[in-house]
Protein backbone atom coordinates (compact mmCIF):
# COMPACT_ATOMS: atom_id res chain seq x y z
CA UNK A 1 0.00 0.00 0.00
CA UNK A 2 1.37 3.67 -0.99
CA UNK A 3 2.01 6.00 1.72
CA UNK A 4 2.34 9.46 1.64
CA UNK A 5 5.36 11.33 0.96
CA UNK A 6 4.90 15.52 0.66
CA UNK A 7 3.21 18.16 -0.38
CA UNK A 8 3.45 19.95 -3.37
CA UNK A 9 1.16 22.30 -5.79
CA UNK A 10 -0.24 24.06 -3.39
CA UNK A 11 -2.84 26.91 -4.18
CA UNK A 12 -5.10 29.35 -2.43
CA UNK A 13 -8.30 30.14 -4.25
CA UNK A 14 -9.87 33.04 -2.53
CA UNK A 15 -13.87 32.93 -1.81
CA UNK A 16 -15.66 36.16 -2.59
CA UNK A 17 -19.79 36.97 -3.06
CA UNK A 18 -19.96 32.75 -2.11
CA UNK A 19 -18.06 32.10 -5.46
CA UNK A 20 -14.04 30.98 -5.70
CA UNK A 21 -11.77 32.39 -7.88
CA UNK A 22 -9.18 31.16 -9.42
CA UNK A 23 -6.75 29.11 -7.29
CA UNK A 24 -3.58 31.14 -6.65
CA UNK A 25 -0.67 29.08 -7.10
CA UNK A 26 2.06 29.46 -3.63
CA UNK A 27 4.76 27.46 -5.57
CA UNK A 28 7.01 29.18 -2.49
CA UNK A 29 5.68 27.24 -0.02
CA UNK A 30 8.55 25.19 1.60
CA UNK A 31 6.01 22.91 4.55
CA UNK A 32 1.88 21.99 5.29
CA UNK A 33 0.89 20.61 8.14
CA UNK A 34 -2.84 20.12 8.72
CA UNK A 35 -4.39 18.95 12.35
CA UNK A 36 -8.15 17.44 12.76
CA UNK A 37 -9.50 19.65 15.74
CA UNK A 38 -12.86 17.72 17.44
CA UNK A 39 -15.48 18.24 19.83
CA UNK A 40 -16.24 15.24 22.09
CA UNK A 41 -19.97 13.76 21.78
CA UNK A 42 -21.23 11.78 24.43
CA UNK A 43 -24.94 10.70 25.22
CA UNK A 44 -26.10 9.23 28.62
CA UNK A 45 -28.61 7.41 29.67
CA UNK A 46 -30.27 4.90 32.62
CA UNK A 47 -26.47 5.70 34.35
CA UNK A 48 -24.64 4.27 31.24
CA UNK A 49 -22.55 6.22 28.29
CA UNK A 50 -25.02 5.20 25.27
CA UNK A 51 -22.79 6.92 22.76
CA UNK A 52 -19.35 8.35 22.43
CA UNK A 53 -17.34 9.80 19.50
CA UNK A 54 -15.93 13.12 18.36
CA UNK A 55 -17.08 15.56 15.83
CA UNK A 56 -14.98 17.67 13.20
CA UNK A 57 -14.90 21.35 14.24
CA UNK A 58 -12.08 22.48 11.80
CA UNK A 59 -9.05 21.21 10.52
CA UNK A 60 -5.69 23.64 11.49
CA UNK A 61 -3.31 24.92 9.36
CA UNK A 62 0.53 25.60 8.92
CA UNK A 63 1.98 26.73 6.33
CA UNK A 64 5.76 27.38 5.85
CA UNK A 65 6.27 29.99 2.72
CA UNK A 66 9.90 31.35 1.28
CA UNK A 67 10.55 34.97 1.48
CA UNK A 68 10.50 35.05 -2.10
CA UNK A 69 6.74 35.11 -1.93
CA UNK A 70 5.83 38.28 -3.93
CA UNK A 71 3.88 40.88 -2.14
CA UNK A 72 1.39 40.95 -4.63
CA UNK A 73 0.50 37.32 -3.49
CA UNK A 74 0.65 37.59 -0.11
CA UNK A 75 -1.90 40.56 -0.41
CA UNK A 76 -4.55 38.48 -2.44
CA UNK A 77 -4.32 35.40 0.43
CA UNK A 78 -4.06 37.51 3.38
CA UNK A 79 -6.47 40.46 2.55
CA UNK A 80 -4.20 43.09 2.50
CA UNK A 81 -4.12 46.17 0.22
CA UNK A 82 -1.76 45.84 -3.02
CA UNK A 83 -1.97 49.45 -5.64
CA UNK A 84 1.03 50.43 -7.36
CA UNK A 85 3.51 47.98 -5.87
CA UNK A 86 3.15 48.61 -1.99
CA UNK A 87 1.24 46.36 0.09
CA UNK A 88 -0.66 47.44 2.95
CA UNK A 89 -1.34 46.05 6.31
CA UNK A 90 -4.01 47.96 8.59
CA UNK A 91 -5.34 46.68 11.51
CA UNK A 92 -8.66 47.02 8.89
CA UNK A 93 -7.11 43.94 6.72
CA UNK A 94 -9.89 41.52 6.60
CA UNK A 95 -8.69 37.68 6.55
CA UNK A 96 -9.98 36.15 3.33
CA UNK A 97 -11.24 32.97 3.47
CA UNK A 98 -10.96 30.38 0.42
CA UNK A 99 -9.94 27.14 -0.31
CA UNK A 100 -6.78 25.71 0.32
CA UNK A 101 -6.09 22.72 -2.52
CA UNK A 102 -2.61 20.77 -2.23
CA UNK A 103 -1.52 17.62 -3.88
CA UNK A 104 0.61 14.62 -1.89
CA UNK A 105 2.66 12.74 -3.43
CA UNK A 106 2.42 9.11 -2.93
CA UNK A 107 5.10 6.30 -2.73
CA UNK A 108 4.07 4.63 -5.74
CA UNK A 109 4.30 7.58 -7.59
CA UNK A 110 0.61 8.51 -7.63
CA UNK A 111 -0.92 10.96 -5.89
CA UNK A 112 -3.89 12.25 -4.13
CA UNK A 113 -5.22 15.62 -4.33
CA UNK A 114 -6.97 17.91 -1.08
CA UNK A 115 -8.91 20.46 -1.02
CA UNK A 116 -9.74 22.64 2.65
CA UNK A 117 -12.76 24.63 1.89
CA UNK A 118 -13.35 27.71 4.16
CA UNK A 119 -9.47 28.33 4.62
CA UNK A 120 -8.36 31.25 6.36
CA UNK A 121 -4.88 32.21 6.16
CA UNK A 122 -2.73 34.39 8.39
CA UNK A 123 0.86 35.66 8.70
CA UNK A 124 2.20 35.04 11.91
CA UNK A 125 5.67 35.13 11.61
CA UNK A 126 8.79 36.42 9.95
CA UNK A 127 12.43 36.00 10.56
CA UNK A 128 15.78 37.58 9.21
CA UNK A 129 19.45 37.80 10.37
CA UNK A 130 21.37 40.74 9.42
CA UNK A 131 24.34 38.12 8.28
CA UNK A 132 23.03 35.56 6.03
CA UNK A 133 23.94 32.33 5.76
CA UNK A 134 22.17 31.66 2.10
CA UNK A 135 19.08 30.16 4.08
CA UNK A 136 15.84 31.20 3.11
CA UNK A 137 13.84 33.03 5.51
CA UNK A 138 10.61 31.57 6.03
CA UNK A 139 6.83 32.94 6.72
CA UNK A 140 5.22 31.56 8.98
CA UNK A 141 1.42 31.01 8.58
CA UNK A 142 -1.46 29.84 9.91
CA UNK A 143 -5.12 29.53 9.81
CA UNK A 144 -8.11 27.11 9.67
CA UNK A 145 -10.49 25.48 7.65
CA UNK A 146 -14.31 25.53 8.89
CA UNK A 147 -17.46 23.94 8.11
CA UNK A 148 -18.94 25.46 4.63
CA UNK A 149 -22.00 24.86 3.39
CA UNK A 150 -22.50 23.20 -0.07
CA UNK A 151 -25.72 21.66 -2.03
CA UNK A 152 -27.65 22.32 1.79
CA UNK A 153 -24.69 20.02 3.75
CA UNK A 154 -21.78 20.92 5.64
CA UNK A 155 -18.27 19.82 4.15
CA UNK A 156 -14.75 20.76 5.40
CA UNK A 157 -12.60 18.90 3.45
CA UNK A 158 -12.52 16.67 0.13
CA UNK A 159 -9.82 14.40 -1.42
CA UNK A 160 -9.44 12.48 -4.37
CA UNK A 161 -6.91 9.48 -5.17
CA UNK A 162 -5.52 8.71 -9.09
CA UNK A 163 -5.09 5.04 -7.67
CA UNK A 164 -9.43 5.27 -6.95
CA UNK A 165 -9.58 6.85 -10.25
CA UNK A 166 -7.67 4.09 -11.93
CA UNK A 167 -9.36 1.42 -10.16
CA UNK A 168 -13.05 3.15 -11.21
CA UNK A 169 -14.93 0.12 -13.47
CA UNK A 170 -17.45 2.20 -14.38
CA UNK A 171 -15.98 4.07 -17.76
CA UNK A 172 -18.79 7.45 -17.14
CA UNK A 173 -17.64 7.84 -13.65
CA UNK A 174 -14.32 7.16 -14.44
CA UNK A 175 -13.86 9.96 -16.96
CA UNK A 176 -16.11 12.33 -14.57
CA UNK A 177 -13.88 12.07 -12.00
CA UNK A 178 -10.49 12.26 -13.93
CA UNK A 179 -12.05 15.42 -15.50
CA UNK A 180 -12.57 16.52 -11.71
CA UNK A 181 -9.09 15.67 -10.86
CA UNK A 182 -7.71 17.07 -14.12
CA UNK A 183 -9.12 20.65 -13.59
CA UNK A 184 -8.04 20.64 -9.73
CA UNK A 185 -5.45 23.56 -9.67
CA UNK A 186 -7.97 25.50 -12.21
CA UNK A 187 -11.21 25.85 -10.49
CA UNK A 188 -12.27 24.87 -6.59
CA UNK A 189 -14.11 21.35 -7.37
CA UNK A 190 -16.76 21.10 -5.00
CA UNK A 191 -18.64 17.24 -3.16
CA UNK A 192 -20.51 15.33 -5.50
Amino acid sequence: MAREKGARKVHFAPLKANTYETPISLKWCTSLETENEYTDVQFNGDCTIEYEGKNLDKINITLGISSALPNETLAKICGYDYADGVMSISPESISLNGALLFEVLMSDGTTKRKCIYNASLYKNASSYETDSTGEDAIYEFEGAGIPVEIGGKQYIMIEMSQSDIDAMADEDKKTTAQAKYDSWFETVVLPA
